[in-house]
């Protein structure tokens, strides 16, 4: 996997969260990644809120009406690809 394609997070209890990239779009002016958990086949999508030259911080979308709208373009970008997405 390539170094590019994965992203660390943190999560709510401070473990490390090891995510690889599957697809990144930018909706009303801000960049989305959809990410896979590595080994556990659970998607999340992720906002970018702030860039610098090294590194870009991301946080997890909870937003309910924010996140129904991004996930409904990532299953339209994905649909033509052999990965179902469904919102738990």
């Amino acid at each position: 996997m390539e170094m590019e394609n994965r992203i660390l997070m943190e999560d709510d209890n401070k473990n490390t969260v090891a995510l690889s990239l599957l697809e990144e779009l930018r909706f009303q002016g801000s960049r989305y990644l959809l990410a896979e958990e590595e080994g556990e086949g659970t998607c999340y999508v992720l906002k970018e809120v702030e860039q610098n030259e090294k590194d870009a911080y991301l946080v997890f979308v909870e937003e309910e009406k924010e996140l129904d709208a991004v996930f409904s373009l990532f299953q339209q970008l994905m649909s033509d690809t052999d990965i179902g997405l469904e919102r738990e």
